[in-house]
């Protein structure tokens, strides 16, 4: 087992992506939810690094048939059989899987890119696993900040995050593999409770100002 698989299996152990447990779920599924809008006629899904499939469960909620969720940790795809039994999960690595090419209608990674060493090799095999479309969403300009292992005193960033993104680089890399439908990074998209509370009132104080929000989300078809 590599140092990087070691890393997400440990920390499964020790932390969900569950709105139970990461109250930012509920804000990652939302811009989701929001760019699946731009889709139709979507039967099946696959989601690479799927966690403990809380996204699987609600592709099954939202009238997707077959969906298939795929994780490097083990543990966390235990958990999804039993927690999400609904659909089905693939214990596997996102860059070397034997998932057939074309299999799906729409493939999904939700904060994975940022985790991934070699970005554009993952949304190349995204490109092969998908018949029609491409959903991907990461930190939005997220700060690679590492720290230092007490024990070992390697140099690591506590989540893993390799890559900081922003809407433009994110754009310039996805357009060479999908013809992009929609990109945004709109801040009301990722707090939809906050929206009808205070909107009103941002907008009466300070009309000119864009909120970005914390993550960028993109859907695209496959060239």
């Amino acid at each position: 087992m590599d140092k990087q698989l070691k890393f997400y299996e440990a920390l499964a152990d020790s932390y969900r992506f569950l709105p139970e447990d990461d109250a930012a779920e509920i804000g990652r599924v939302t811009l989701v939810k929001y760019l699946m809008g731009f889709t139709k006629d979507i039967s099946s899904a696959l989601d690479l690094g799927c966690g403990e499939g809380y996204l699987c469960s609600l592709y099954k909620q939202w009238g997707i048939n077959f969906v298939v969720g795929a994780d490097s940790a083990i543990n966390r795809i235990g958990f999804g059989k039993k927690r999400f039994a609904g659909s089905n999960y693939v214990q596997s690595n996102i860059l070397s899987n034997s998932i057939s090419s074309k299999s799906f209608d729409i493939v999904s990674a939700v904060e994975v890119l940022e985790h991934i060493e070699d970005v554009e090799q993952c949304i190349k095999e995204m490109v092969r696993l998908s018949k029609k479309y491409v959903l991907i969403t990461v930190p939005n300009e997220g700060k690679i900040v590492k720290t230092v292992c007490p024990q070992c005193l390697h140099r690591f960033e506590p989540a893993g995050h390799l890559h900081s993104f922003s809407k433009d680089n994110l754009t310039e890399m996805c357009s060479k593999y999908i013809d992009i439908i929609k990109i945004t990074d709109n801040y009301w998209i990722n707090h939809p409770f906050l929206k009808e509370l205070v909107l009103p009132i941002m907008k009466k104080v300070r009309t000119d100002k864009l909120y970005k929000g914390n993550y960028i989300g993109i859907i695209g078809t496959v060239k």
